[in-house]
């Protein structure tokens, strides 16, 4: 059974406000690098909540609508889609973001290169290389999150199709198989700290190869409302209990690793398997939200298909925006744990 959407508009209005809220904690996250004037351990603090959350339930809200699209993918074609169209799913999906995505590097590469001052080229941004497996590099740093969710896009429907081809046209192999992606991805991510130590947030965080887990939590989550979507239906108070709980503890083991710097095992390593099971939970909690019927016809342009274009547009020019005003005020960016040692100035 396939959750409805929004029997107003066709359209779930609960993930509509799932991504508004994704979109103002990037924002505001971001933001506090415009105002030099906030407390160095508030606006720090601020940064990194509202950055993390932000990014990490674009993620889960983008794993859950992919995953959606790909579970009907292979139903339809009884499990074994040929390659032709998972190369049609593939074309849809880079026809959505690689013009914007490629508009904007060719800026940063020449105009605001001339700008803010010479930008040495980097191909590997053309084949979003640029934090396969290393940390993203100067040009157009923010790119590294749309960098995880092109090769989660691209290593999905391959992990699914492996599936089902290892255990059988049937729905159980695609959810085995999204188990074992999600455990590789953790197991990756202990053996690079173990092996390499490297920092919390350009060292793991930005990695796609030990992000990959990111979106598998949206589409796990999506396994289980197309396959038992009456059963998480009735129990949406149970997953948002428990979802609000881990998301909470979650909060808490960041705010912990702002002060501390990162340098657990648990924060390089569990606290994002963590954090992407505990806001994929919330999610069955938007197919009961209905919004008072006034909203709905003002939220067509920012929630359907123009106003996502124009929501993708906004956040890349502002994260280009946000990007010069780090560089302007380096010295208001303060790593995690510097002011543990120091008395914050008001």
């Amino acid at each position: 059974m396939v959750p409805p959407s929004s029997p107003d508009r066709g359209r779930n209005a609960g993930l509509d406000l799932v991504r508004a809220v994704a979109i103002g904690l990037v924002l505001v996250g971001h933001g506090t690098l415009l105002f030099p004037q906030l407390p160095r351990i508030g606006s720090t603090t601020v940064l990194y909540v509202g950055g993390y959350f932000g990014v990490e339930l674009f993620f889960v809200l983008s794993g859950f609508l992919i995953g959606g699209l790909l579970l009907r993918l292979f139903e339809r074609h009884g499990f074994r889609p040929h390659a032709r169209d998972i190369l049609a799913f593939w074309q849809r999906r880079w026809w959505r973001t690689l013009p914007n995505y490629y508009l904007f590097l060719l800026l940063n590469l020449t105009l605001f290169g001339d700008w803010f001052g010479p930008t040495a080229w980097q191909w590997s941004h053309f084949l979003f290389m640029q934090n396969l497996a290393w940390p993203p590099g100067a040009v157009m740093p923010e790119s590294w999150s749309l960098a995880v969710e092109e090769w989660s896009y691209l290593l999905l429907p391959m992990v699914l199709w492996l599936g089902v081809c290892c255990l059988g046209a049937r729905p159980r192999a695609l959810l085995t198989a999204l188990l074992v992606l999600l455990t590789l991805a953790l197991a990756a991510r202990f053996g690079a700290v173990w092996v390499f130590d490297p920092s919390w947030d350009a060292g793991v965080r930005k990695v796609v190869a030990l992000r990959l887990d990111a979106v598998a939590w949206g589409a796990l989550m999506a396994y289980l409302m197309h396959y038992h979507a009456a059963r998480m239906i009735a129990r949406w108070r149970v997953w948002l209990a428990l979802g609000a709980m881990f998301t909470l503890g979650n909060l808490l083991w960041l705010l912990a690793g702002v002060g501390q710097g990162f340098e657990t095992l648990g924060h390089k390593t569990l606290l994002f398997s963590t954090t992407g099971m505990g806001l994929a939970l919330l999610l069955p909690a938007s197919y009961v939200y209905r919004p008072p019927s006034a909203w709905l016809s003002y939220g067509d342009f920012w929630c359907t298909g123009g106003g996502r274009k124009g929501w993708r547009i906004l956040l890349i020019d502002h994260d280009q925006d946000l990007n010069q005003q780090e560089w302007i005020r380096h010295d208001r960016f303060y790593p995690p744990g510097s002011f543990t040692t120091r008395t914050p100035s008001h």
